[in-house]
């Protein structure tokens, strides 16, 4: 859609099969590789992709011709069959469902740097609760942490109401 200015921003989220670590380091690369390859396929452009063994997290701008919903069955379904089946892979299996989040462009590189720096906020238990939960997951289970709020005001801030850590501000 030529007519169409387009600037969405989001950030998705979805985990391997009963959270089991099927994203091994070393076909890691390979697997992300791919899904940059099939999201430039299908017009969408990749701001962040990283996570860990048991879940990935993907920055990106999705064309508004394609629905979240067949974009995230189409990289999930593809990334797996992809990985699964490649010489040097192993199989990953995806358990249903994903969470998203729609990002304003003035909270974008806040999000970006923190799946950018996935592992070590994994090792250091440095989580923003609400950017990695999933559908089934126990909120209860959330890590405590320290939280301020992204911006002050109503309105579409980067996430409004939704609190970060100290070191995303």
């Amino acid at each position: 859609m030529s007519d169409v200015y387009e600037e969405a921003y989001y950030h998705l989220v979805w985990a391997t099969t009963r959270r089991e670590p099927m994203v091994l380091a070393r076909t890691e690369g390979l697997l992300y590789a791919y899904i940059r390859q099939k999201c430039r396929e299908k017009k969408a452009f990749v701001h962040a992709l990283n996570g860990m063994p048991d879940h990935v997290h993907l920055v990106c701008s999705i064309p508004a011709s394609i629905a979240v919903s067949d974009f995230v069955q189409l990289i999930k379904g593809s990334a797996s069959h992809f990985i699964s089946h490649h010489p040097e892979g192993d199989p990953v299996r995806w358990q249903r469902g994903y969470s998203y989040h729609t990002l304003a462009k003035h909270g974008l590189p806040r999000v970006v740097a923190y799946v950018d720096n996935q592992k070590s906020r994994h090792a250091e238990n440095r989580l923003w609760p609400a950017l990695e939960r999933l559908p089934g997951d126990d909120a209860q289970k959330a890590p405590p942490m320290t939280t301020r709020k992204i911006s002050s005001g109503t309105g579409s801030a980067g996430l409004p109401g939704v609190k970060v850590p100290p070191a995303l501000g």
